[in-house]
């Protein structure tokens, strides 16, 4: 699949019941030729329409006949996880829209409809589908070994943001190859500062170009660091985490995908709009965790949420964080509770560690022979394709459900 064109046709299906809304909306797209809409009342019909054609985008209203709206949204997420879901809503079903985003639906489009929301939703999401799937193409052909790598944990205090940034310089080490550092955060995420960078340009600055921003805008704005990662910062204020526009991350974040061989995201312990979509373009998601009960007890919390929103396992790797601390559980402890095998263990060495953040020096750069620097080393092989047999991977999906459960920070 190629960029979409101004004059290319976009197929667009409409489930819904109600009336005011099939006229609505065939009102507003009459006008733009480039889009093709076909209307049902029913999920099976949808589901019939989806084995047959292949619409570019789904939009899926609160009223439809034979089943409930977001039993219809589960379901087209299933037959057809590529295709992205809108959900249609009245502005003050605020419980609904949060719903059908954990059911699958990938934006929304509140009531009564306007032009401008309709449109610019509509085609926002069939670009970034279509950066996804370039991106995807990409990787089977060979034309690089993308990967891209996100770091999260449950709870805040983990370590993400040290692990994420030292894994990044290793990878450039190892590979020599292009490596994109990432925040996750809408904003006060700590890239900057842990490297010791002065970002003229922040993830909110660029999102804030709208359809203008492009690879080579983005390249421009992304700030060097001198191991020869490309770093991309969040804002530093919380206002812009409000605002934060998730169609637009997601395009962001799908044009780096395509160009640089490997993405390294920050994805932290908070829990938001971005942190969805970082899970869902994520090739392995690191599962941070340290040795101690209140860690666990948050994994297991996300663990649940993932397999109720049938995200999957295979792109899961627990990494023990902080190993042998004084009082903590064993690494063999940790990996039973979960049920989950341990893919490295990370040496306790807080002192060291410390020094390091406070200096802006990765420690792999600044103590290479440490004993937590040969950890992080070990750790940094098994997400190297050349340093270990490929995993396969899965299916792309949206992942969501934890935003009322969890909240942190990052370490």
């Amino acid at each position: 699949m190629g960029t979409a064109k101004n004059n290319e046709t976009i197929q667009a299906l409409v489930l819904t019941d109600r009336a005011e809304s099939v006229n609505r909306l065939q009102s507003i797209l009459s006008t733009d030729k480039r889009f093709s809409v076909r209307f049902v009342n029913t999920a099976q019909d949808a589901l019939k329409v989806l084995a047959q054609d292949a619409p570019r985008v789904i939009a899926v209203d609160d009223t439809i006949k034979d089943v409930t709206p977001l039993e219809a949204i589960r379901k087209l997420t299933l037959l057809s996880p590529l295709t992205p879901i809108v959900a249609l809503a009245d502005d003050r079903a605020v419980a609904y829209v949060r719903e059908a985003m954990l059911a699958g639906a990938r934006a929304f489009i509140l009531k009564p409809f306007s032009e401008s929301d309709v449109f610019t939703t509509l085609s926002q999401l069939v670009e970034i589908e279509t950066l996804r799937q370039d991106s995807i193409v990409n990787r089977q052909t060979g034309g690089h070994r993308n990967q891209t790598i996100l770091f999260i944990s449950p709870k805040g205090g983990a370590g993400c943001t040290t692990l994420a940034v030292n894994t990044a310089v290793m990878i450039r080490q190892m590979t020599n190859g292009s490596v994109a550092l990432v925040d996750g955060h809408g904003s006060l995420g700590d890239l900057e500062t842990v490297l010791n960078l002065n970002a003229q340009f922040t993830c909110s600055d660029l999102m804030a170009q709208g359809a203008s921003m492009d690879l080579d805008l983005i390249t421009g704005m992304m700030v060097s660091h001198k191991s020869g990662l490309h770093v991309l910062v969040s804002g530093r204020n919380l206002e812009e985490q409000m605002s934060a526009n998730v169609e637009q991350f997601e395009k962001l974040l799908s044009i780096i995908a395509g160009e640089y061989n490997y993405v390294v995201i920050d994805g932290g312990a908070i829990i938001e709009e971005q942190t969805s979509v970082a899970l869902s373009l994520a090739d392995k998601v690191l599962l941070v965790v340290t040795p101690e009960m209140t860690a666990l007890h948050r994994t297991s919390l996300f663990l649940r949420a993932a397999d109720e929103s049938s995200f999957p396992r295979e792109k899961l790797y627990l990494v023990v964080n902080r190993d042998g601390i004084k009082g903590g559980l064993t690494a063999d402890d940790v990996g039973n509770h979960l049920n989950m095998q341990v893919i490295a263990t990370i040496t306790e060495d807080m002192g060291l560690v410390t020094y390091s953040l406070n200096r802006g020096v990765p420690l792999v750069q600044s103590d290479p022979r440490s004993a937590v620097a040969r950890s992080m080393e070990k750790l940094t092989k098994q997400m190297i394709p050349d340093q270990k047999q490929n995993t396969k991977q899965a299916e792309k999906g949206l992942f969501k459900r934890l935003s009322t459960i969890i909240q942190g920070s990052t370490a």
